[in-house]
């Protein structure tokens, strides 16, 4: 019996022993690794601050005449004719302006302006659903808009326009309810 004590008792020391130096060898790892971090990262330090200094020493990149000033005024002239190709400024037939008298005050109009002043002047904007070729697209968007169409902003709408104001006053509630009234405006305004 004292033998099989000893066989554990010293089985159990040599496993505690070999824990013990692999913990050891592991801290070590552990503290070269940590070392090696910290030269790896003052050398990438260092090589990045010089390598910095040069690139702008060698590119001059405070100088109005260097060759990274020289690329950035090309690309920008490049995107601003890209942006003039693309977003022509308007021709003389483009720039027709609507006016219209409201009070004693004659207002210029832009097409958008135009657009949606047409759309608060016609009675049927209020008054009929949409075209039956986008009566899917209404169902889909009245599913949406509900809940966000907000008395504030019912009020912000009616503020902003005399046009649709008066519509308002003539329509609701003898042509039409308030909540058709608002939906097939802001549908066909979209």
């Amino acid at each position: 019996m004292a033998q099989s004590n000893e066989n554990w008792l010293g089985s159990w020391f040599n496993a505690a022993k070999d824990k013990l130096k692999s913990s050891e060898v592991l801290e070590s790892v552990r503290k070269d690794l940590e070392e090696f971090g910290g030269a790896v990262t003052k050398g990438a330090t260092s090589v990045l601050s010089s390598t910095g200094s040069v690139l702008e020493k060698t590119l001059s990149l405070d100088s109005p005449d260097s060759t990274a000033n020289t690329v950035k005024k090309s690309f920008s002239t490049f995107l601003d004719q890209v942006n003039t190709v693309l977003n022509p400024s308007p021709d003389d037939s483009d720039t027709e302006a609507i006016m219209i008298i409201e009070g004693s005050e004659t207002v210029k109009l832009s097409k958008l302006q135009q657009i949606i002043y047409d759309l608060q002047m016609n009675e049927k904007t209020f008054t009929l659903e949409p075209e039956t070729h986008l009566s899917k697209q209404y169902e889909s968007w009245l599913e949406i808009v509900d809940d966000q169409i907000s008395d504030d902003k019912i009020d912000k709408y009616l503020k902003s326009s005399d046009v649709l104001r008066k519509q308002h006053g003539k329509l609701v509630p003898n042509s039409v309810d308030e909540a058709s009234f608002w939906k097939r405006y802001l549908f066909k305004k979209l």
